[in-house]
């Protein structure tokens, strides 16, 4: 379970500028196994039972579970040790990594508008 933890935190440490950046562009996060979106950080889970998702609350620096139909409500505080010990270890990895692809498709799009912006002013 340590050397989990160990894995969550890491990578969380490692994608705290993309998250940031993700705030900053008004950019939602998104998970690659369910069709919601978040404003406020990589989404880790949901948990099925409760009907809550299962949040990195970026602003806060903190997991947290929030209701599934009230994004903004925050149900309670959630720790790594109780994400992966209720199983959520891989969604939660999924979540995580899930947030370069947003970045990296975000990206293209924003080169590929330079360039066409580039192209209208070499015209004029």
């Amino acid at each position: 379970m340590q050397d989990q933890i160990n894995i969550l935190k890491n990578i969380i440490e490692k994608y705290k500028p993309v998250m940031k950046w993700y705030l900053e562009n008004n950019v939602v996060f998104k998970h690659p196994d369910l069709r919601i979106k978040n404003e406020i950080g990589p989404i880790l889970g949901h948990d099925k039972k409760e009907d809550k998702l299962i949040v990195y609350y970026y602003e806060k620096r903190m997991i947290i579970k929030i209701k599934f139909t009230a994004p903004c409500k925050i149900t309670e505080i959630y720790s790594l040790r109780d994400l992966i010990r209720d199983g959520f270890f891989l969604d939660a990895l999924s979540g995580l990594k899930y947030i370069e692809v947003g970045y990296s498709k975000n990206i293209i799009k924003l080169r590929e508008l330079m360039e066409e912006y580039k192209k209208n002013l070499k015209q004029i």
